[in-house]
């Protein structure tokens, strides 16, 4: 049933003959699809990826271990097929491991152990990011050849984790610089550039 929900075709799906209303339905049918194969060679396929990241217990026995489970699934995937867990839509890539740091001073813990899950991921999405501006050669569910491009096009993440992606703390706001002294203050805020 999997092989069967992928869509490789760009389209857009319309509530009315007179194509006044646009309905988006998944990733294929997005203004952003259509963004991305704008700036993509001639007759190449374009399939969306999608990453989740969550921190989760691997261990009640031995310690209270921690890891970050990183998973990835692709957009063009019908969404109706994601949503049914039996099916194994998502695919784990990997379990990056928490780190416990004994620097002197305790508030590099955090700090230390943040930057080292930027390397993790960076080292693990390598040749993702190799296929987003290359392209590689893939095989569809019928075996049919296609030249793809794999651009990220979300990352999943809890509150928690998009602070440690977005490298700020958990007293400031991910899409400001606004910090919790500043919150509520009608003073307009300059973007986070993260």
């Amino acid at each position: 049933m999997l092989a069967n929900s992928f869509n490789f075709i760009l389209h857009k799906v319309y509530a009315e003959v007179k194509h006044t209303i646009y309905i988006y339905y998944n990733f294929i049918t997005g203004d952003h699809a259509w963004k991305l194969q704008e700036d993509l060679p001639n007759d190449v396929t374009l399939l969306g990826v999608v990453l989740s990241l969550d921190k989760t217990k691997v261990s009640n026995l031995a310690g209270n271990h921690y890891a970050y489970l990183l998973l990835i699934i692709l957009a063009n995937i019908d969404p109706n097929v994601c949503a049914k867990g039996f099916l194994q839509a998502y695919i784990p890539l990997t379990l990056l491991p928490v780190a416990k740091f004994i620097h002197k001073v305790k508030c590099m813990h955090s700090v230390l152990a943040d930057q080292l899950l930027h390397q993790y991921i960076d080292i693990v999405i390598k040749s993702l990011k190799q296929t987003a501006h290359l392209g590689i050669m893939m095989s569809d569910s019928v075996r049919f050849s296609r030249y793809c491009f794999m651009p990220l096009v979300a990352y999943i993440v809890n509150t928690p984790e998009e602070l440690v992606i977005a490298c700020i703390t958990m007293n400031a706001l991910p899409f400001t610089m606004a910090t919790c002294t500043n919150f509520g203050n009608p003073d307009r805020h300059p973007f986070h550039k993260s």
